[in-house]
């Protein structure tokens, strides 16, 4: 695993912009990127978007979308994990292959682990295909065994739901994982 942060005030506009980020280290295989802002400085909702991830680095940037709100500076922080099955959790990184916006089917995530209960699960979006942006949402679906997403946007310049196919990374916990102890257990 690899973590860091940045200040930027690149904004995504459906799909463009964007800040380089270059790993210390190489991954094995693409990571599953998961990314936030840490900061409030503008005081209008926005996201943040990862793509063109790579063994390497990815691209992220502040997401507004269609909205045309202007960014301030803000802070995103980021986690990049080593893709694969451990003691207390999983990360992986999918292609969802079908169009997956509320007015679509969503895309479901298979847990590659076996979990007894629901486990804690962070999706973030690791592309930025089309022209309308996104963020990850919960689609209700949340078991054992499986957990639903969809690549909701917001409806500024379209009133409707309909997204193109995207990239989704998550990180699938246990309950009260340590990822230091975890992290210390890996296969």
């Amino acid at each position: 695993m690899e973590a860091g942060s940045l200040r930027t005030s690149s904004a995504g506009r459906g799909g463009g912009g964007g800040v380089d980020v270059a790993f210390r280290h190489a991954f094995k295989t693409e990571p599953a990127v998961l990314h936030s802002l840490n900061s409030f400085r503008n005081r209008d909702f926005l996201s943040t978007q990862a793509k063109n991830v790579s063994k390497t680095g990815f691209r992220v940037q502040q997401q507004v979308a269609e909205t045309g709100v202007n960014t301030k500076e803000e802070t995103i922080a980021w986690a990049a994990f080593q893709t694969g099955v451990y003691e207390a959790f999983e990360a992986a990184r999918a292609y969802s292959g079908h169009s997956v916006g509320q007015f679509n089917k969503h895309y479901v995530i298979d847990f590659a682990a076996p979990h007894k209960t629901p486990p804690d699960v962070i999706v973030k979006g690791n592309s930025s295909r089309g022209g309308d942006g996104f963020w990850s949402r919960g689609s209700g679906l949340w078991t054992k065994d499986k957990h639903g997403v969809y690549a909701e946007e917001d409806r500024t310049r379209d009133r409707d739901r309909y997204h193109t196919q995207e990239w989704f990374a998550w990180v699938a916990a246990r309950p009260d994982t340590d990822f230091k102890a975890a992290s210390e257990d890996r296969n």
